[in-house]
């Protein structure tokens, strides 16, 4: 019960700390976006983009009169209308690999998860990351 309820722990963490939250319907193509009061333009959502649609992102962000509130709401209208639901979608797959590469770094290093599992012997992997 507590592995499992750190588990989701780690998970809302790290979805937090990215500020970004994707969605697909049911046929998986319509793809939506939902930024979070933190939303930065990251590396990897960059290059997805073109040009036009990296500069109406960043004049969004650095728009001083937009209270926070209506950043996200801008940022949200602007990038599902202009942003291709396969772009987001392809994010939306970045974005999943970070956070599974995250939660299994963190498993692994509180001597939870091996990459061997299943065919690892697990109680002594956890005895021996415990004594180290």
């Amino acid at each position: 019960m507590k592995l499992f309820l750190f588990l989701i722990i780690s998970v809302i963490v790290i979805t937090q700390s990215y500020g970004i939250s994707v969605t697909c319907g049911p046929s998986d193509d319509d793809c939506y976006i939902d930024t979070g009061n933190n939303f930065t333009l990251d590396n990897d959502f960059s290059k997805l983009l073109s040009q036009d649609q990296i500069n109406g992102i960043n004049s969004i962000l650095n728009n001083s009169t937009l209270s926070n509130r209506n950043k996200r709401v801008e940022l949200n209208y602007f990038i599902n209308k202009i942003v291709p639901s396969n772009t987001i979608k392809e994010y939306g797959k970045v974005l999943s690999q970070k956070i599974s590469e995250e939660v299994e770094e963190t498993l692994r290093n509180s001597g939870i998860y091996e990459p061997c599992f299943p065919f690892c012997n697990i109680t002594d992997l956890i005895f021996t990351n415990f004594r180290k």
